[in-house]
């Protein structure tokens, strides 16, 4: 997946520009696009109102040999496993778009496909929180994955599931997919006060803070997160917390990634270049925007011939051959994926097999899509 430095570069830079009067990009496509991305990450059965066409169902029984339901959720990045970490960061920063840039993305038309990519990832988190101390964080598996360049609709690699429990904790995983309910609970509010009461009751319900948290993890916990819990619940624990003297949670971050967001609250010092086009390069690092953005994407399903229009099976191995291994463009446009972008010399290599630099990946687009809110209007 891509860096985390990725991360904190598009977050930084999208906050910086709330203090800027950048108004020569068009702000509002960029804003659609970065939405359109979240469904072209969607796995399982693909609803009637799909806009990414060249997508297709897929993983429709994960889940199956453990007993319980997994399909849903979303592709961690250019492979094909789903990772409940950063899917959870994921759904937390579009949640938290939502709460604070509702009425943009109201005024943009593009509030109901925000609480569609949350939706999405929160149906995923019911079905993955099956029990009150039992949480699915994981479905399928790196190193066998990543023996494989399939569409998602070919894949043939392991469906194995992992899950955290009273006898194999998982603090982090459970407190940012806790944070996850607790502020898509907050997004749905308005609309959807049946489901919003569900959301909490289910943040509530995982007993994290007893369960499966040690006062080290939690330590790593972001305060993003915890005023999230604080709104949705106005539980008073859990401001007490914040403001203790030994929480801990102070220091210099290095980075901006989905088991630490402490860096967000020191964001607007940086100074960085920006993930649209204003760069030396005069490239935009979000698919599909512009002219000049990367077009050898490192990612599956974007690489292969949609299967709409070659429906013959992708092998393992084959993929790597016919598709990864070319130097075409991809067939397929992404829309809206962030890419990890240039190196420290603003060096940018637009190869599939740079995955440092061209993958793409739901936690680098998520932090974005508020502040594109905010700026487009």
């Amino acid at each position: 997946m891509s860096s985390s430095l990725a991360t904190l570069f598009v977050f930084v830079f999208a906050l910086l520009l709330l203090t800027q009067n950048a108004i020569s990009i068009d702000y509002g496509a960029a804003l659609t696009k970065s939405l359109l991305y979240f469904e072209a990450q969607r796995s399982g059965k693909l609803p009637r109102n799909q806009r990414v066409q060249w997508r297709g169902d897929s993983a429709l029984t994960d889940g199956k040999d453990a007993g319980v339901d997994l399909v849903g959720g979303y592709y961690d990045a250019g492979d094909n496993v789903k990772f409940g970490f950063p899917m959870a960061f994921t759904v937390t920063m579009l949640a938290w778009s939502v709460v604070e840039f509702g009425q943009k993305l109201e005024a943009k038309n593009e509030l109901r496909n925000a609480l569609d990519s949350i939706k999405w990832g929160t149906d995923y988190f019911i079905k993955a929180h099956p029990h009150p101390n039992v949480l699915y964080g994981e479905v399928g598996e790196g190193n066998s994955d990543h023996q494989c360049w399939q569409r998602p609709e070919d894949m043939t690699t392991p469906r194995s599931v992992y899950k955290i429990d009273e006898q194999h904790p998982g603090s982090d995983l459970a407190a940012e997919t806790a944070a996850a309910f607790a502020a898509a609970s907050i997004a749905f509010r308005p609309s959807k006060p049946a489901y919003s009461y569900k959301l909490i009751s289910h943040a509530k319900q995982a007993r994290i803070f007893i369960y499966f948290s040690t006062i080290l993890s939690i330590k790593r916990t972001c305060i993003i997160d915890e005023n999230m819990r604080i709104k949705a619940t106005n539980d008073e624990t859990y401001a007490n917390y914040i403001t203790s003297d030994t929480s801990g949670l102070g220091g210099v971050r290095h980075m901006f990634s989905w088991d630490d967001k402490f860096a967000g609250l020191q964001v607007l010092v940086a100074k960085v270049n920006n993930m649209l086009g204003a760069n030396s390069k005069r490239m935009s690092y979000m698919v599909g925007f512009g002219t000049n953005y990367p077009r050898r994407v490192h990612h599956r399903g974007a690489s292969i011939v949609s299967i709409k229009k070659d429906r013959a099976p992708v092998e393992c191995k084959e993929g790597f051959v016919k598709w990864f291994n070319n130097n075409e463009p991809n067939p397929n446009v992404i829309e809206g994926a962030i890419v990890g972008g240039p190196d420290l010399n603003d060096a940018y290599s637009d190869t599939r097999g740079n995955f440092q630099q061209a993958e793409a990946a739901t936690a680098n687009t998520a932090p974005l899509v508020g502040v594109l809110a905010r700026l487009a209007t």
